[in-house]
């Protein structure tokens, strides 16, 4: 059974969930309820709990306010509340799942799937991390590694000196030989442990705890068989399973909207770096998720959304190169440089302006149509869309101009 906490200062609220989970989560076990923080407190530090369901706003201690004052957090976290508004901060507390009441059943439903299946997926982790380390016991330079958690194992600072000293005496073609680590990036590896080394030393640790993801899960995987997928699959999955977190993120409306941004990429930046492309590709994938919070200002909590995230396959400076597009896209004063900084300004405008102008193009489209654009770039852009219901808003041929250097003018087909 998952033991449940549940803490909220509604007592309303309190038998609604625990009606809901009696009906449509039998697997759910709540073991007991709480009308404020401080009572909350008092039960996590006298019994394990699986899930913690948590208001926001409640009197004397919010519930960001109650985790705050927990020195660990060994268990998932659902929020519940009547406010949207708090969705970016419960993504930076590393929340399960963030339900807005009242709470639909179905999405309840769905937070818990999502439970079990993390679940599941970290005791296959830690077993196969066991039984690679088994494997390896007859190496005595790594008998002392230990896995006491399921996010990853302590390791002794002498230990860590020992791995540094194996991994720089290989050559390159065997580092590129170890599961989930590449030869180029050997020498940031080893550079890193040194930093920790001596971080370590600065502060009197004689251990650290090494993530349970990377080179630890590569070599599980050889060692069953499994594939290892590749770090562009973990991209989409990641980014696939983070738009169906909200509700304001559409399938479709995403797809014709990437597929509009493809078309004006490939007309008005056929020069553009891979990167550039992927990134476009990217805020045009993930910018409704926005809408969860604020319609209005979108663009601004989709990046902060992004950046607040860590999305396993991409790079960070990758995630912030797209973070900067959307807000960019959404405020073309927006001020990027604290975001992402390298780039040709007028380069990341112009990327932006695609961002909106797709953004524009799909949602003046209608819903469920197919969506065709054709470019035509002379002294000035025309950009001919099937079918187009209405007309664009006046301030993107503004903006187009002045990041193109050319007119816009944008009609419908037939």
């Amino acid at each position: 059974m998952v033991k449940a906490l549940i803490i909220d200062d509604e007592k309303h609220c309190i038998d609604n969930l625990q009606w809901q989970l009696k009906q449509y989560c039998p697997e759910v076990e709540v073991i007991a309820c709480c009308l404020n923080a401080k009572q909350g407190l008092n039960e996590i530090h006298q019994r394990h709990f699986d899930i913690i369901f948590l208001d926001v706003e409640m009197p004397e201690m919010t519930g960001f306010e109650m985790l705050q004052q927990l020195a660990e957090i060994n268990f998932d976290i659902i929020f519940t509340t009547a406010f949207n508004q708090y969705a970016i901060r419960a993504i930076k507390f590393g929340a399960l799942d963030y339900l807005v009441k009242p709470i639909d059943k179905d999405e309840l439903r769905g937070a818990i799937d999502i439970f079990l299946k993390r679940t599941q997926r970290n005791s296959f982790t830690q077993l196969n991390a066991l039984l690679t380390h088994i494997k390896k016991s007859n190496d005595l330079s790594f008998q002392k590694i230990a896995l006491p958690t399921l996010h990853g194992y302590e390791l002794d600072i002498d230990r860590l000196t020992a791995i540094a000293d194996r991994l720089s005496s290989l050559r390159k073609k065997h580092l590129d030989e170890v599961p989930g680590l590449s030869a180029d990036r050997a020498d940031s590896v080893v550079g890193g442990a040194v930093v920790i080394q001596t971080l370590a030393e600065l502060v009197g640790a004689t251990r650290i705890l090494v993530s349970g993801h990377g080179v630890r899960e590569g070599i599980a995987q050889q060692a069953f068989g499994l594939t290892i997928g590749s770090a562009e699959a973990a991209r989409d999955a990641w980014l696939s399973s983070l738009v169906l977190r909200f509700d304001a993120w559409r399938p479709d409306a995403a797809a014709r909207r990437r597929a509009v941004a493809s078309a004006l990429q490939r007309a008005l930046e056929p020069d553009a770096s891979e990167r550039l492309v992927a990134a476009i590709d990217r805020a045009a994938q993930v910018l409704d998720i926005g809408r969860s919070v604020d319609v209005v200002s979108r663009h601004e909590h989709v990046a902060a959304i992004l950046v607040s995230t860590d999305i396993t396959g991409v790079a960070h400076e990758d995630i912030a190169l797209v973070a900067a597009l959307l807000r960019r896209a959404g405020n073309r004063h927006a001020n990027v440089t604290s975001i992402h900084d390298g780039m040709d300004a007028g380069l990341l405008d112009r990327a932006a302006v695609i961002v909106a102008l797709a953004e524009e193009i799909e949602t003046r489209c209608g819903h469920g149509r197919r969506v065709t654009v054709d470019c035509k770039v002379d002294r000035q852009v025309t950009i001919t869309v099937r079918p187009l219901l209405s007309r664009l808003a006046t301030g993107v041929g503004r903006r187009f101009e002045d990041a193109f250097g050319r007119p816009l003018l944008v009609r419908s087909h037939g």
